[in-house]
């Protein structure tokens, strides 16, 4: 079963998703991590009670609104935007699949008060599955390289990968 955090991964670093694929996971070490998790649980509170937050195999939704069909996802900063667009794309895609109906997705980061709309478009119907069995190949072979050093900095496996190296750009 694919998940949509390997998926998310998928348009991060191929390496990261290999990993933590093969139960190497790192994110329990990771203080951004945990900061995303502060942020998830202590913004928006009052969705609480008005949302849900909704899983299915493989996949975890932060907020639900089952009436209107709107998923919302709470992030800490866009600098993985596009990412987090497919994500929130693939969380759609996936509720399509077991039959339950949905308008679109927001994306939100609190910090950046900056929001923004989601939509499975026809060619993203075509292209998750796609990317999919991509992913499939990828996790089946070997480990991936690592990326290059100045874009792993922040990663909760730059430790594992990077281990020993010195962390200046361009060596």
């Amino acid at each position: 079963m694919l998940t949509a955090t390997l998926y998310t991964y998928s348009f991060q670093c191929a390496r990261k998703m290999w990993l933590h694929h093969h139960k190497m996971v790192m994110e329990h070490t990771s203080d951004l991590v945990s900061e995303g998790r502060v942020l998830h649980e202590t913004s928006y509170r009052q969705r609480a009670n008005r949302y849900r937050e909704i899983a299915l195999e493989g996949m975890k939704i932060d907020h639900f609104d089952a009436r209107q069909g709107i998923i919302r996802e709470v992030k800490k900063s866009d600098k993985r935007e596009r990412a987090h667009v497919a994500q929130v794309k693939f969380y759609l895609w996936r509720l399509e699949q077991v039959g339950i109906s949905t308008q679109y997705g927001l994306l939100e980061y609190p910090a950046q008060r900056k929001t923004l709309k989601v939509f499975l478009a026809d060619s993203d119907r075509m292209e998750i599955p796609q990317q999919c069995a991509q992913i499939q190949g990828v996790l089946d072979g070997t480990c991936p390289e690592r990326l290059a050093k100045n874009r792993c900095r922040h990663c909760s496996y730059l430790d594992f990968c990077w281990s020993g190296e010195s962390l200046k750009p361009n060596t």
